[in-house]
């Protein structure tokens, strides 16, 4: 097993006179986990109707991992929603974890969570470590799959944040089931020691069903009325839906549900 040094697990307790109460840190691997205060954790995520543990709190319980990623609690640093937050970075990693999500096919539902980033790596920054220096911008992917949807990648700036400050975002991401099980996966795009860091994950059903055309031919003789683009959007003539067709889902419905 590979158990990081104290700089590695700690990179965002640096500073160490400031962070001196509640903190618990936790760095975990695909089957593997390295602890400083010790822990039990199922490895496998079940099939949720919601999300499971979206703060968080105390654990990765209900999340599958295949790339490390830091669990991050206490007083650290100001979380979203409750006690933990997690830093996709991993110390470093390009860190991924992911959750099965019971869902209905052709329902389209919204995952909304919120987006930070570790400031410790960025110089200028009042908690810079000193040791390691990365750019200012995390980026982090989320994905469904197998769904309609466009893979997003979300970008924050931690330039001027810190500890105390983290300025979380509040971030959406949409998608229509294809099945009644939907893998819901977070990766940092990169790979590095301070990554992008999220929290308070949620998510919302029942939306409009998408009805999305498989070719332009669909779209034609008046078909294009009873279609729509994958977020639930209605076309507003053929034109309309050929486009959208055209673009792979670029150019969306003009009709909002």
């Amino acid at each position: 097993m590979h158990i990081s040094d104290a700089r590695q697990n700690l990179i965002r307790l640096a500073d160490a006179a400031h962070h001196t109460e509640g903190i618990l840190s936790r760095k975990f691997t695909a089957g593997l986990v390295a602890v400083i205060a010790s822990l039990t954790m199922v490895g496998s995520a079940w099939a949720a109707t919601s999300i499971a543990n979206g703060s968080f709190e105390g654990s990765m319980s209900g999340w599958s991992f295949v790339q490390p990623v830091d669990l991050v609690c206490g007083n650290a640093w100001q979380n979203a929603d409750g006690n933990c937050s997690v830093d996709m970075g991993g110390s470093p990693a390009q860190g991924e974890i992911s959750q099965v999500l019971a869902t209905t096919a052709g329902t389209t539902y919204t995952v909304t969570f919120a987006l930070a980033g570790n400031p410790s790596c960025t110089p200028g920054n009042v908690n810079w470590v000193g040791w390691v220096s990365e750019p200012g911008v995390k980026n982090l992917r989320v994905t469904a799959s197998p769904a309609v949807s466009t893979q997003l990648i979300y970008s924050f700036d931690v330039t001027g944040k810190s500890y105390a400050d983290m300025g979380w975002t509040s971030q959406a991401f949409v998608f229509t089931a294809d099945s009644a099980a939907t893998t819901l996966t977070f990766q940092n795009v990169d790979n590095n020691w301070c990554g992008p860091v999220i929290d308070n994950v949620s998510i919302s059903g029942g939306g409009p069903t998408a009805v999305v055309p498989a070719s332009a031919e669909d779209c034609k003789k008046g078909g294009w009325a009873a279609l729509t683009d994958h977020l639930g959007n209605k076309f507003k003539n053929q034109g309309d839906c050929v486009s959208y067709v055209a673009t792979a889902g670029k150019n969306k419905g003009a009709i909002a549900p």
